[in-house]
């Protein structure tokens, strides 16, 4: 299976990628809010010294939910207001993104030409993958990632995909 696509990026699917690969490093913050959470209600409890079963209860379900109040601020906040401000200045920083590019496929390798060059990558080099709502996330690390959008379905239907690359 082979293709070619021409994507001008924008930077609307700039902060489409990025939302999606922060929507998986969510997953991970509500957890470690909640444990912390649950933990300094532990601690308050054993500070105050269990004077009872229902008071020290009362101070964990406290610190859960301060924990839960604190965490939807941050998610919030990173959504609406850092994210949207991170990704335009990465799109006015990095210039390769302001211009059109073409990406080619084949079962072996992913290719990038923009007009300064172009990168073949075999898609054994690629570390992990995710799909957005509309994009796809290609990981060449936990922190960098090539995107395409549109979607291309055709690579959905790559085995290398689904062998978790």
């Amino acid at each position: 299976m082979s293709g070619e696509i021409s994507l001008a990026p924008t930077e609307e699917m700039l902060q489409s990628a990025y939302r999606t690969h922060y929507s998986a490093l969510r997953k991970k913050q509500i957890v470690f809010y909640l444990v912390f959470g649950g933990l300094v209600g532990l601690v308050l409890a054993a500070v105050d010294g269990f004077s009872s079963a229902s008071h020290a209860l009362k101070l964990i379900l406290a610190m859960l939910l301060w924990a839960l109040v604190v965490l939807v601020v941050i998610i919030l906040l990173t959504r609406y207001w850092w994210l949207p401000r991170f990704t335009r200045r990465v799109f006015q920083q990095q210039s390769d993104l302001r211009h059109p590019f073409i990406v080619r496929w084949n079962d072996d390798a992913y290719e990038t030409e923009i007009p300064s060059g172009k990168i073949t990558t075999p898609w054994s080099d690629f570390y992990q993958w995710r799909r957005g709502k509309d994009i796809l996330l290609l990981y060449r690390s936990e922190a960098l990632f090539n995107f395409s959008r549109p979607l291309v379905k055709e690579w959905l239907k790559l085995p290398m995909l689904f062998r978790g690359i």
